[in-house]
């Protein structure tokens, strides 16, 4: 840390990169030492990026199974009406 002499009102200069009003945090590490954090905002998001897929591949196998399960999914709805 680039810091002056402590003033009267117990006040250190930081570095620039410490924009003025930035949030921190000070921990005391011992009694000769303290350890200054800038805290940011933390992003919890993440881009991930898919394929377009327009057409599977034919499958009579995973055709059936899908025909079975909206089969089984479908059995208690009433008949549309014509």
């Amino acid at each position: 840390m680039l810091a002056t002499n402590v003033d009267s009102k117990r006040r250190a200069t930081l570095p620039p990169r410490f924009v003025s009003g930035s949030p921190i945090t000070i921990t005391d590490v011992d009694a000769d030492a303290i350890l200054i954090r800038r805290v940011r905002p933390k992003s919890a998001y993440k881009l991930v990026v898919l394929p377009v897929v327009e057409r599977l591949p034919d499958d009579p196998e995973m055709d059936a199974f899908a025909l079975a399960v909206a089969r089984h999914c479908t059995r208690h709805l009433p008949e549309p009406k014509a």
